[in-house]
């Protein structure tokens, strides 16, 4: 039962980090999470006419932690969702 508990603390945390970066910068130009982060590790163009961009923790770097954020704006510049993830679903 301990760990179904700990289980459900951890969904509930994860669920609230992402929509506390999404809700930091979700309408934000890009010019302010590069004043927040720095600039991006990773800038990838995509077939739609967005940008995704990536910073990673220097923990991820070293294969530590395989969460990074991730920003996707649209064609002008203007973030339209932030998260954390693992490239493979929200961490």
């Amino acid at each position: 039962m301990k760990n179904l508990s700990l289980v459900a603390l951890l969904v509930v945390v994860g669920c609230t980090s992402q929509q506390a970066i999404n809700a930091q910068y979700a309408g934000e130009s890009l010019t302010t999470v590069i004043s927040d982060l720095g600039p991006p590790d990773e800038a990838n163009a995509l077939s739609d006419g967005k940008t995704e961009y990536i910073w990673r923790d220097a923990a991820t770097e070293d294969g530590i932690n395989s969460c990074y954020k991730r920003i996707l704006t649209d064609g002008g510049g203007k973030i339209e969702k932030a998260s954390y993830t693992d490239g493979r679903g929200p961490c």
